[in-house]
């Protein structure tokens, strides 16, 4: 199955809903509301449902219907063969049915556009009034339908070599059951306090500009100098000097005598040119690769564990890191993301259980394993959640299984008297008791 839709469940639409069973040509229904004998079939225990990644199942039920029986996703199949390889649904219909989908669906200025046979593009949120002609329509049918044949037939090979690795059977005795609990509790939702966010929104937001600042003045950095910008902020770091380009009010009298600005235009109302600056040196840290492709990167990665791990001694960075950044990030992740995001007062985020290469759940839409958890920032953000919000982590699970199966007895009494392996590992080692 798979499903066409603009916006959220609670605020959009379900355009078109493709399906097809066995191995029966794929047919598609066109929304926003399924008849009674598609809700029949999302509905029956014995029909097991295909589709790529929860967002159809999950999109379907918080708008209303209820889907039971197997789900199968085929993304998670994918990660069982390899958890290394790319999982979007381009590259796997390429790499194991021979398919090459026809991506006619992208996204310009935040809207939604299908690109027709003929050159014209409509916007799929006034599917199908608007400028959509009848020619237009039936494309976008046939877009679906063409989805669904590819997707069945990567679920095809994807059975076929789950079976030939016997991981099959682990497959629909673990996973596929774990994929209901997971879709339950995207469904579920999180409830939030959406008018204390808006009072540590705002408290957040004054720490953030006082500490940009404070690292604005340290750096001798101008106002144009985007601190959130990682192409501006790698060369700011890994450079010794480089130019930043400006453009500054006539009126503004003198230049900051620290800096040089180089004249390039003057105008009437605006003086333009570039700013000589001086960079920090540092070494640069290895670029990032592309999730998808494996491509590095153009420029020396900026995330916060690359530079700490390569520059933990730099006084700037550790305040940019561990002080300025955490702010920015609670705030683009969550405070100002709430209000957007939270309908009736809960919040519905992404549990992905393929992830990450380990088999370790990730959270998405916001990340809700993420938000901090220690010192008083910690204890205000997990303030703004309601009801019973359960957080629970391995207790030192690989050491206690090496104590379980070695029987190692130094190792076993340390967790018989309830100590911490690592630092008692550490006393030994240095010879303190």
């Amino acid at each position: 199955m798979d499903i066409e839709t603009v916006g959220e469940p609670w605020d959009g639409k379900l355009l078109l809903f493709g399906w097809a069973r066995d191995d029966d040509n794929a047919w598609s229904w066109r929304g926003p509301i399924l008849d009674h004998d598609h809700e029949r079939m999302l509905e029956d225990p014995n029909i097991t449902k295909v589709a790529h990644t929860t967002f159809d199942w999950r999109w379907l039920r918080l708008t209303g219907y209820d889907i039971a029986g197997p789900l199968h996703d085929t993304r998670v199949m994918a990660h069982l063969l390899n958890e290394n390889t790319p999982l979007d649904l381009d590259w796997l219909t390429h790499r194991y049915a021979g398919v090459t989908k026809d991506k006619r669906i992208h996204k310009s200025g935040g809207v939604l556009y299908f690109s027709c046979d003929y050159g014209t593009r409509h916007r799929l949120d006034e599917f199908p009034e608007g400028s959509w002609t009848p020619k237009a329509v039936q494309e976008l049918e046939a877009y679906c339908r063409n989805d669904v044949v590819s997707l069945r037939s990567l679920y095809d090979e994807l059975k076929q070599r789950l079976q030939e690795s016997e991981w099959w059977d682990y497959f629909e005795e673990e996973s596929v059951p774990y994929t209901s609990v997971l879709v339950d509790m995207e469904c579920a939702g999180m409830p939030v306090d959406l008018d204390m966010t808006a009072v540590l929104a705002t408290e957040v937001h004054e720490e953030k500009v006082r500490l940009g600042q404070e690292l604005m003045d340290e750096a001798k950095l101008p106002g144009s100098f985007n601190l959130n910008s990682g192409d501006q902020l790698a060369t700011y770091l890994f450079s010794r000097s480089f130019r930043l380009r400006d453009r500054l009010p006539m009126d503004l009298d003198p230049l900051p005598p620290d800096r040089d600005f180089e004249v390039t235009k003057v105008g009437r109302l605006y003086i333009e040119g570039e700013w000589i600056l001086k960079g920090r040196g540092l070494a640069a840290t290895p670029p990032p690769k592309d999730k998808v492709t494996g491509k590095e990167g153009k420029r020396p990665s900026t995330s916060t564990p690359e530079l700490l791990y390569m520059h933990a001694g730099d006084e700037w960075v550790r305040k940019l890191c561990l002080e300025y950044r955490k702010r920015e990030k609670l705030l683009t992740t969550y405070l100002e993301k709430f209000p957007r995001i939270v309908h009736k007062g809960r919040v519905y985020g992404r549990y992905n259980q393929a992830g990450t290469v380990t088999g370790r759940l990730s959270s998405s839409e916001p990340n809700m394993q993420n938000m901090p958890a220690r010192g008083e920032l910690g204890k205000k953000t997990r303030a703004l959640f309601r009801g019973n919000l359960v957080i629970g982590d391995y207790d030192q699970l690989e050491m206690r299984l090496m104590a379980h199966f070695s029987l190692d007895p130094r190792l076993v009494k340390v967790f018989q008297l309830g100590r911490d392996p690592h630092l008692i590992t550490a006393q030994a080692i240095f010879g303190e008791k």
